[in-house]
């Protein structure tokens, strides 16, 4: 068995010589490097050197030291990587200096020139549901593409991966991570990220590009593999990803805005929390539920802060009255509690919470400003779950569990959604199914 099948089905493959340098020696020799469907990227290093300080790399934490990876591939292509770390080092260990194989995990790749300046590239996304938008006739068949037209005049052009219906089937049963489409533009790798990151929130799973091809004309220029954190595949989408102008719709209108929301609520954190709440594979209702209730203090708590409504009143004011409610509310505990040791400690909490909003008036103060309907009455119920799944990992009634589960996803979908400016259906989930509710 070649050494890359341990790691799944390969999706690329190339060859070439490199040199690995490390605090702990140098190694060089030819290498082979895979990325796999799902974008992980592997090498492995045939070298000679010392057998002690190459079994050292697996314990080197590669992040923080200064490890570089140069050569070039087997066309004559310069090559450069860099590694997450060594996974594993096989060869004798008998010799000082012997035979050696090295396993490495990479962060990414990239071979090719440097210096010249793309005019398109080709990027390969993974996890992507394709609906096609767009069609165009040929000779041999009716070819569908999905297109972003953003502002900037700037176009994404979305294809699906040949036998796409079959990696979709998989995914969906199977929910692991695979590449599904080809996206060509001329705009730079950071609207690549963004669509990227509006995809990951409405289809409910992470989507993310593993490899982009540069081109100049016709001709390839630059080969860049990355290995992104990718999540398995979730079937619960937030809009309905199977009509085809839905998606495009909801990029082209939201652009502007999800950018702000983007850096103002770190909504690439609760995107990845998201997706793991709607991952039905080996996952059980009440971590979801929690990760559902953090979404929830992270969204809250960021936009009390942002809009200064996190405090009753400013803390000088604050500071101020506790001269003549401390001493009062002391005597009341020791006359309620007699002279216990930790008095003083109970006084600090109480004094320390008491200038703080609560989640439930957080909420009410977002939701209102986000124009959610029945804020008030879904505050109270979020709060009510949310305190439960925190504090005993429990649903308040476990019969009903997965219905306050689809509930509670559904209000925090709501509130990602009018948070980025979008206004319209989106999908909710229950005993009865998938159902189109407006935002």
């Amino acid at each position: 068995m070649r050494w890359y099948n341990l790691y799944g089905p390969v999706a690329r493959r190339i060859k070439g010589t490199c040199s690995l340098r490390a605090p702990t020696g140098e190694f060089s020799g030819p290498f082979e490097l895979i990325q796999t469907g799902d974008g992980a990227l592997y090498m492995q290093l045939e070298t000679t050197g010392n057998v002690p300080a190459a079994f050292r790399l697996i314990q080197l934490p590669i992040s923080d030291s200064e490890v570089e990876i140069t050569g070039q591939t087997s066309d004559g292509q310069p090559f450069g990587a860099k590694p997450f770390g060594v996974t594993d080092v096989s060869g004798g260990v008998f010799a000082a200096v012997q035979r050696l194989t090295l396993r490495i995990s990479l962060r990414e790749a990239i071979w090719g020139t440097r210096t010249e300046q793309p005019s398109r590239s080709k990027y390969g996304l993974v996890n992507v549901r394709f609906t096609g938008n767009r069609q165009k006739f040929t000779p041999r068949a009716l070819r569908l593409f999905m297109q972003f037209d953003l502002p900037g005049e700037q176009t994404v052009v979305l294809r699906p991966v040949p036998r796409y219906k079959e990696t979709e089937q998989m995914l969906r049963i199977q929910q692991n991570s695979a590449l599904t489409c080809f996206a060509t533009t001329s705009a730079p790798a950071k609207t690549m990220d963004q669509l990227c990151h509006m995809l990951s929130l409405v289809q409910g799973t992470i989507v993310n590009w593993v490899s982009r091809e540069d081109y100049s004309g016709n001709r390839r220029i630059r080969t860049h593999l990355t290995n992104r954190v990718t999540r398995p595949y979730s079937n619960f989408h937030m809009l309905n990803t199977q009509e085809p102008h839905v998606i495009p719709r909801f990029v082209n209108e939201t652009w502007d805005q999800f950018a702000t929301a983007f850096e103002d609520y770190r909504l690439n954190s609760i995107i990845r929390l998201s997706a793991f709440a709607r991952q039905g594979k080996n996952t059980d209702l009440e971590a979801r539920g929690i990760v559902l209730g953090t979404i929830l203090d992270l969204l809250a708590g960021t936009h009390a802060t942002k809009t200064q409504t996190h405090l009753r009143m400013n803390k000088l004011a604050f500071k101020s009255g506790t001269k003549v409610w401390k001493p009062l509310v002391e005597d009341a505990l020791r006359r309620s509690y007699g002279n216990r040791k930790d008095i003083s400690e109970m006084l600090s909490i109480i004094s320390a919470s008491l200038p703080r909003t609560t989640l439930g008036e957080r909420l009410l103060v977002l939701g209102k400003e986000l124009d959610i309907p029945s804020i008030r009455s879904d505050a109270l119920r979020a709060v009510k779950l949310r305190n439960s799944l925190i504090h005993s990992a429990s649903f308040p009634r476990p019969e009903e569990a997965i219905d306050d589960l689809f509930w509670l996803l559904g209000f925090v979908d709501r509130l990602l959604l009018r948070l980025v400016g979008y206004r319209g259906d989106h999908v909710t989930y229950g005993n009865a199914g998938p159902v189109k509710e407006a935002v």
